[in-house]
């Protein structure tokens, strides 16, 4: 037969598919770990409420004559261990500790994939400061954005130890849980310090990585700015409702309040997670269009179809053979 040209592959083309497929996935993974996370919280709190005897809604904790209903006063007198049953009513710690198996099954991978994302997530963002922003810049971006992944992957931790310091260790409990609440908000300020309005005179010229740092900065800027805004203040309204229920103990109005408002927090924890995903998406549409770009750069290999040769010029060629003297030795 003839020879028959075959289509031009691009040399480039299949590690950039390869690269594409992989910021895909990880995108992929930090969507499931939150859903997964959300999933697990609305039903660790719905199956505590299910089993709540609402006939006795009111005096579930009913106090005796004369016993006080602020927590300072328990505090004062040393009597921990009533103040601890009186606080945990309603609570997402007293709902967690019926489901513990089912919080750490769910909660270490979830921990473990979103580590995983925030830490390569990071490490892009330093990466492009490094490249477009100049010096002075791009040092308060890399510091903020440093204390940012130590405080949130401290704040990982530190919920996963939950699981092993729940209500049954009440002093740990909460000692462990106001730690991990102090290193989420810890994280969400330290990532709000990090510069966004870049003017022209901060930037140097670094061709496609300014482009993308820029689109960074207004997605920043409307989307994930707010969003953690708006975590930050169920903080303090969770604040609020706790120090309510605290200076009403045997309350189950405050409890109730009070409960809803911390599982509230703990989704927001989730949202807080998932907004991120604006970032995997700016990443995974910036290097894809420059994998495009560098790929109709690169050379092209044709792969050609060659005529097979019959068998007998392959017999004449074989038999007419003569070796190189050099290789007969003589």
């Amino acid at each position: 037969g003839s020879m028959q040209p075959a289509p031009k592959v691009p040399l480039a083309v299949r590690p950039e598919v390869r690269r594409k497929s992989y910021l895909r996935l990880r995108s992929g993974a930090r969507f499931l770990a939150t859903a997964a996370n959300t999933s697990m919280v609305v039903f660790v709190y719905a199956s505590h409420l299910r089993q709540v005897d609402w006939s006795r809604y009111g005096s579930l904790r009913m106090l005796e004559a004369g016993q006080p209903a602020r927590l300072g006063d328990y505090v004062a007198s040393g009597d921990l261990d009533t103040a601890f049953d009186l606080l945990r009513v309603f609570t997402f710690s007293e709902a967690m500790l019926q489901n513990l198996s089912l919080y750490m099954a769910v909660g270490t991978p979830v921990a473990l994939v979103l580590a995983i994302s925030e830490w390569s997530r990071i490490r892009w963002l330093q990466g492009l400061f490094r490249a477009v922003a100049k010096p002075p810049t791009a040092q308060v971006a890399l510091r903020w954005l440093e204390v940012y992944l130590w405080s949130f992957l401290a704040t990982l931790l530190l919920i996963l130890l939950i699981g092993f310091f729940h209500l049954e260790r009440p002093i740990a409990h909460y000692v462990v849980t106001g730690a991990a609440l102090m290193c989420g908000c810890s994280s969400m300020i330290a990532y709000l310090q990090v510069p966004c309005g870049l003017s022209s005179v901060e930037v140097i010229s670094a061709g496609g990585a300014t482009l993308t740092l820029q689109t960074w900065c207004r997605s920043t800027e409307r989307t994930v700015r707010p969003v953690l805004k708006c975590v930050l203040a169920c903080h303090v309204v969770a604040v609020a409702a706790g120090t309510w229920k605290a200076n009403g103990l045997g309350n189950d109005h405050r409890a109730l309040l009070f409960g809803v408002v911390e599982t509230c927090v703990v989704l927001a924890y989730q949202v807080f997670e998932a907004v991120f995903l604006v970032d995997d998406m700016v990443r995974e549409t910036r290097e894809a269009e420059a994998a495009t770009s560098r790929a109709q750069r690169m050379p092209t290999v044709t792969c050609q179809t060659l005529t097979p040769v019959p068998r007998c010029m392959q017999t004449s060629q074989l038999s007419t053979f003569e070796a190189p003297e050099t290789l007969l030795g003589s």
